[in-house]
């Protein structure tokens, strides 16, 4: 049975994936998803894959998750039945997260759904994972991602790594880069809100060792030895069971509590008040694909400092959107600070450099727009006999 796309239809479209709250990088991705742009032309709907669990807890299995894992799989099938989507578009992690979409993934196909999978994080971090299965889950793995209509990755350096080592289709591999709200972020003036001269510099996100907070506060201790004035503020959830309380420990044993305030959990509309505030934005992860954290700190007129990893090179261009070092390198992240701290007009011009490359880059309506055309090709293909549903 053909079918053919016609303009002015009001096609459907089911999004799976997270909401906050826990903040992240994905349930911030789906929120703007479903708020911003696309249900303009489309109507979309929403299934929450979140388990609404304590942060630390995420990617652990026990009976709570699989009950309500089981409850979103009857979901699926009654969202289905109720308002029969054409595309459903599933916002992925890997890992157990991925795996266990997988199982959306195989309703949808069942159900005779065009499917798009988009993979978050780092591509190399899901190679690995994919080349560390046992041989018949990787073959499984395999189908289900050539079951798909569209995989949608991060970062275009990803595309011939995931065609070529999990054998893909090159041209279901499609790079749509993570847009950010401008207008909640952008701020009055380039300069910070707070008129004190004390420099302050800002983390905002998961409070765990692969973000690289301990060597944040190696950082601080250095810069507080060579006699800096500033002040590192730490927004974020706890992801990792313990470490909170240990940076908490390491602060007061070496003194730096005057230099560090942990402010911990806030809600999403509350982060824009952070970055108004800041001087600059620091991410010392040794694990990213495309940080939405960044995008939001340039589009509030941040500099960043980050490490060259994932997809974060190729938003950072070395002196002009901020500063690059390699993870681990705490000398190096020493010497950024202290070059943006010392230079006001440097931060303010890369400031500007950063709200004018999310504008043209990484907005929403450029994230809207691309995914507008991809529903618009999906659907304009011949679509497989549709099944009753």
């Amino acid at each position: 049975m053909k079918r053919e796309f016609k303009p002015g239809n009001r096609y459907k479209i089911l999004i799976i994936g997270p909401l906050p709250p826990p903040n992240g990088g994905i349930s911030t991705v789906v929120y703007n998803l479903l708020h911003y742009g696309i249900s303009e032309d489309f109507d979309i709907y929403h299934l929450d894959s979140s388990s609404k669990r304590s942060p630390v807890k995420t990617g652990t299995l026990d009976f709570s998750n699989v009950l309500a894992f089981f409850f979103q799989l009857l979901s699926l099938v009654f969202k289905i039945i109720k308002h029969r989507p054409q595309i459903i578009q599933i916002e992925s992690a890997c890992y157990l997260g991925f795996l266990k979409n997988t199982l959306f993934i195989l309703i949808s196909k069942l159900t005779f759904r065009r499917i798009i999978i988009s993979i978050h994080g780092s591509g190399i971090r899901f190679i690995n994972f994919f080349l560390n299965l046992p041989p018949p889950v990787r073959m499984y793995v395999r189908l289900i991602l050539s079951g798909c209509d569209a995989i949608r990755i991060l970062s275009g350096k990803w595309t011939s790594m995931f065609a070529s080592v999990i054998k893909l289709e090159k041209d279901n591999v499609l790079v749509i880069p993570n847009g950010i709200n401008e207008e909640l972020f952008k701020r009055k003036s380039i300069s910070r809100n707070s008129f004190d001269d004390e420099f302050r510099l800002l983390f905002l996100g998961g409070i765990d060792r692969k973000k690289g907070i301990y060597d944040l506060i190696k950082v601080i201790e250095s810069l507080q030895k060579k006699g800096q004035r500033l002040k590192l503020i730490i927004v974020g959830d706890e992801r990792e069971s313990g470490t909170k309380k240990d940076i908490e420990r390491i602060i007061k044993k070496r003194e730096l509590d005057p230099y560090v305030e942990i402010v911990g959990k806030v809600d999403y509309k509350e982060t824009p008040s952070f970055y108004h505030s800041a001087d600059a934005y620091i991410l010392p992860s040794y694990s990213e694909g495309l940080p939405m954290v960044i995008l939001e700190a340039m589009a509030a007129g941040l500099p960043v400092i980050s490490t060259k990893i994932g997809a974060i090179p190729e938003i950072i261009d070395e002196g002009i959107n901020g500063f690059l070092v390699d993870p681990g390198d705490i000398k190096g992240m020493v010497s950024k600070i202290e070059i943006l701290k010392k230079n006001k007009g440097l931060r303010e011009i890369i400031g500007r450099n950063n709200i004018t490359k999310v504008m043209a880059l990484y907005s929403l309506s450029q994230q809207a727009k691309a995914f507008k055309n991809l529903y618009l090709q999906l659907l304009g293909n011949t679509i497989r006999k549709q099944h009753p549903l």
